[in-house]
């Protein structure tokens, strides 16, 4: 059995730097790792932009980048949450984990 509210806080606390996090714990490995690189694709023109200021990096780019990233964050969350009932359910159902 996987705990949904381990799923969400993991997703929730380590999720902000690490994308992901809640995924792999419910077995989602693929989708987890995808969703590490996906969040670090997203975060670099951030960091960037929060580091090396000096660049002018219009404000709209880091805006629109934030969005997305929080965004993605908020849905890692909700899905984690979602898949880790899921699973549970299927494991009681047939007695095998579903992936």
């Amino acid at each position: 059995m996987k705990s949904p509210g381990v799923a969400a806080v993991l997703a929730a606390v380590v999720g902000g730097l690490f994308l992901g996090v809640g995924h792999i714990y419910i077995g989602k490995i693929g989708r987890g790792l995808a969703l590490l690189i996906i969040g670090w694709i997203i975060k670099i023109p951030i960091i960037v932009s929060l580091l090396l200021f000096w660049l002018l990096w219009p404000i709209a780019i880091t805006a629109i980048f934030g969005i997305a990233s929080l965004a993605l964050w908020a849905w890692s969350i909700f899905d984690a949450y979602n898949l880790a009932k899921k699973y549970n359910e299927h494991l009681q159902a047939y007695g095998k984990p579903p992936w």
